[in-house]
């Protein structure tokens, strides 16, 4: 049933993602904390792993309407235990992969077939593709619910080595996700 409910808010997107007041906010966001409680119960991680994403979607505005100014769904959902654990960000980055792959695959494309085929290098491409764009996704995803820096570019090297990603996309993720702490000067 919470899938269900978050299948309904991922419908819902598309149509108005601004709430009329906070009320309504925290309102939605007590029953998306209830749909975390019954998935955690249930070892799922599809669902929440796309109330990850709507999370950054709806808001309600605090003033003229500047991105600043509003509160958004995820700033009530924070502190739920889903977000602190790894095994969630490693199980959920891997299910969306799985998915992203099998959504992008041609017609008729065997990976028996595929492997020892001129197809070979493209099909590894299009995987690539598929992996960098989810882990890129999910990273954000962590940032925002307050994971350390030091474990979104652990698990960007985890992934990274994983689905064996060219140097260069774990290069672009990590930059991202630079720890920019400014250093004190010792002078011995």
């Amino acid at each position: 049933r919470a899938a269900a409910v978050i299948r309904a808010l991922n419908r819902q997107r598309s149509r108005q993602t601004a709430l009329p007041d906070a009320l309504r906010l925290r309102a939605l966001a007590r029953v998306c904390l209830a749909c975390l409680d019954a998935c955690s119960r249930a070892n799922d991680v599809r669902a929440p792993a796309v109330l990850a994403m709507l999370a950054q979607t709806f808001y309600v505005d605090h003033g003229e309407g500047a991105r600043d100014e509003r509160l958004y769904l995820g700033d009530l959902l924070a502190q739920h235990e889903t977000w602190a654990s790894q095994q969630f960000w490693e199980r959920s980055t891997a299910s969306a992969v799985l998915d992203a792959v099998d959504a992008s695959r041609l017609e008729g494309d065997r990976h028996g077939e595929l492997l020892f085929s001129s197809g070979a290098q493209d099909a590894a491409r299009r995987v690539h593709l598929c992996v960098h764009a989810q882990l890129a996704a999910f990273c954000v995803s962590m940032k925002a619910f307050g994971a350390p820096l030091a474990e979104i570019r652990r698990h960007a090297v985890r992934t990274c080595s994983i689905y064996q990603l060219p140097a260069d996309d774990l290069r672009v993720l990590l930059r991202e996700y630079a720890d920019t702490t400014p250093v004190e000067e010792v002078i011995v």
